[in-house]
């Protein structure tokens, strides 16, 4: 049971990191955000903290919403929630991952952060400790609404691609 549990956090531990790795690779693409990531940049300018900070923030008010709707979290989403920004901002920090500053170069990093973003996300979920924090709140959503939880997801998004584009997230530094 202590052996399962322990290879359960560690699948858990490798795939916040593997996520948070790919996470500053689209960052540090230079090409363009998804929409939490617009929603944190902006929020981080805004506010003058990191974006790992912001992160952290953006996930705890979100499964806030989602557990005072009835959904149940687990220890990986608490995780998720401090784990992903901590890492995220240390990775800056270090300066390990270059920040691009072209096209072709920026689309081959956000490519691969996006493959590593999927492959972290399925070694944190086979660890079936508890979901993330954006994947609660659109399953609880969906579940009140009666509606998808693609269509409840792709409404929260544009709202939050909104909000953090008027905080100023999802520019970039270069121009084609």
């Amino acid at each position: 049971m202590l052996r399962q549990y322990a290879r359960r956090t560690g699948w858990l531990l490798c795939g916040l990191l593997v996520s948070a790795v790919g996470i500053v690779m689209m960052l540090q693409a230079n090409v363009g955000l998804e929409p939490w990531s617009v929603l944190q940049q902006g929020i981080a300018q805004t506010c003058g903290i990191t974006y790992g900070v912001s992160s952290i923030l953006v996930g705890a008010a979100v499964i806030l919403i989602a557990i005072a709707c009835g959904e149940r979290v687990g220890v990986g989403t608490v995780a998720n929630i401090l784990l992903c920004g901590i890492f995220i901002d240390l990775l800056l920090a270090l300066g390990w991952i270059p920040r691009m500053g072209n096209l072709p170069s920026g689309v081959l990093m956000l490519l691969a952060g996006l493959e590593l973003l999927a492959l972290g996300t399925w070694m944190y979920m086979r660890s079936a400790l508890g979901s993330g924090p954006r994947d609660a709140l659109m399953v609880v959503l969906a579940r009140k609404a009666g509606r998808s939880v693609g269509l409840c997801r792709a409404a929260v998004e544009l709202v939050i691609i909104f909000v953090g584009w008027r905080l100023g997230g999802g520019k970039w530094a270069w121009a084609p």
